[in-house]
């Protein structure tokens, strides 16, 4: 097996785009796991385990088979990527990460409109915040908190490392920059791409 292939974005960036992508390649991929991903990574680092031991997919296969990781959330508890990705650059040298990008503001929309408000109200009950104008401007806040230190920390954590490190802006960029990202190690065919989960509102266009 090449290195994994960890996409370290928070969902609603094309991360089911991404996952599908990997997938008609013919790379074993996940993505989100009904939650099992992050709950799996949170139990190892209590354990002091790598993140990935003892991990299965809700059919089976195990964590530690698989190439490719995507939408690392559990959305009762605002666990996210940014929450793992330097464990698992420690727990598995040379692995490759993908920054998938948006614009902000489009992002926070794209989250509050995820499944007709559902994302948002189990952030809000999290938060103990109230479901009413005052609580979703206090949540926006939070994401776009949550969104530009993301990006920050990624950037400053890889510094130096761009052999390790693609940010995609999935507004602007090709899947060919993804594909020769990889190439050292992977033979990828661009015409797999394709954007699911896109909506006809420019700001749910990707999932």
């Amino acid at each position: 097996m090449g290195p994994r292939i960890f996409i370290i974005g928070f969902n609603k960036t094309a991360t089911r785009s991404l996952h599908g992508f990997f997938k008609k390649n013919k790379l074993p991929s996940v993505h989100w796991d009904n939650h099992r991903l992050a709950k799996t990574f949170e139990r190892n680092k209590v354990l002091g385990n790598k993140l990935l031991t003892d991990g299965t997919t809700r059919y089976g296969r195990e964590y530690e088979k698989i190439t490719v990781f995507s939408d690392i959330t559990n959305a009762a508890t605002l666990q996210e990527s940014m929450h793992y990705y330097k464990d698992l650059d420690r727990d598995y040298p040379g692995s490759k990460f993908i920054l998938n990008i948006r614009d902000t503001d489009s992002w926070i929309n794209s989250r509050f409109n995820h499944a007709r408000g559902a994302l948002y109200r189990q952030h809000l009950k999290y938060l103990a915040l109230p479901d009413n104008h005052a609580g979703r401007d206090t949540l926006r806040q939070v994401y776009r908190t949550m969104h530009e230190n993301h990006h920050k920390d990624v950037i400053n954590h890889f510094k130096n490392r761009e052999n390790d490190l693609v940010i995609y802006n999935i507004h602007e960029d090709k899947i060919i920059k993804i594909v020769k990202f990889l190439e050292d190690h992977y033979t990828l065919n661009p015409k797999h791409w394709s954007h699911d989960g896109r909506t006809k509102k420019r700001d749910r266009r990707f999932s």
